[in-house]
């Protein structure tokens, strides 16, 4: 059991590296950019790593890689809408993730 975690934790590590440049490509230093390096430096696996354009904010989606959860984000503050949870392979979405903040109370994820 033990050279399985060993593996495991190799592989999971390849993984990490190979993450797609949208993750890992150096964007703007705005508030999402930086809690997106913060949380690439702790190297946890399966954490929850925000999604940012290419100004430095959040994307209004964020998808939660390790659980395959998406949620509508605020764009300036990162907050997630825990309403509006939606597995990828759930289809799609009944809101405008573009346009939900503008409507809805502010929710983070626990």
């Amino acid at each position: 059991m033990g050279r399985f975690r060993g593996n495991l934790a190799a592989i999971l590590a390849v993984i990490v590296l190979l993450l797609p440049g949208h993750l890992t490509e150096d964007v703007g230093k705005g508030p999402c950019s930086k809690e997106r390096d913060a949380a690439l430096a702790t190297g946890m696996i399966g954490g929850f790593i925000k999604q940012c354009k290419e100004d430095g904010t959040f994307k209004t989606e964020q998808c939660w890689a390790s659980t395959g959860y998406c949620y509508c984000a605020n764009p300036s503050n990162g907050l997630i809408y825990d309403e509006t949870a939606l597995r990828s392979w759930e289809g799609q979405r009944n809101v405008d993730c573009n346009t939900y903040y503008k409507t809805k109370s502010e929710r983070s994820l626990p």
